[in-house]
């Protein structure tokens, strides 16, 4: 008895590799997923930044720090777009040392446009204690890369909430 070859099992046996999740397509950069650092507990980007000829996007990351009683650092990072790498890259980054400096706890960071100069705002609370009523909030305000202001518009209540009983 003679066997022939199907074209069907044919066309079957040449598009298999391409049905099978996880094949060889599976490595293109776009289905790689990007690889966070677990202690980031935020990372958001907004705004615009300008110096010179030279223009970005804003970007900041909350980092949760600590064991026992977590606080937050914020980093800035400016990214700027590279025509020849066709991606964005960092072209600042500095900690925000307001914040780290008596370990706050930082929530719901926002950006907001203020005219031309992109401003950030961050809840910021106590890390010992009860959350206290109402949040502190930070304004920053991004420069060039590397460059930023930082003014409290609502300090963080230093005291606490008292037991009802």
């Amino acid at each position: 008895m003679r066997r022939t070859l199907d074209h069907r099992a044919l066309l079957l046996a040449a598009l298999l590799p391409f049905a099978v999740p996880g094949g060889a397509c599976a490595q293109d950069r776009d289905e790689i997923p990007p690889t966070i650092e677990a202690r980031i507990a935020t990372i958001a980007t907004g705004g615009v930044w300008h110096s010179n000829a030279e223009s970005g996007r804003c970007r900041v990351v909350v980092i949760a720090a600590g064991w026992e009683h977590v606080h937050s650092e914020v980093w800035l990072e400016w990214l700027r777009f590279n025509e020849a790498l066709r991606d964005l890259e960092v072209v600042g980054s500095v900690r925000v040392g307001e914040i780290g400096l008596l370990g706050w706890s930082v929530r719901s960071p926002s950006f907001t446009m203020s005219g031309d100069t992109t401003v950030l705002l961050l809840e910021v609370f106590p890390t010992y204690g009860p959350i206290p009523d109402s949040p502190g909030l930070a304004r920053i305000e991004f420069g060039g890369p590397g460059e930023y202001s930082f003014e409290w518009i609502a300090e963080p209540a230093m005291e606490w909430r008292q037991d009802p009983r």
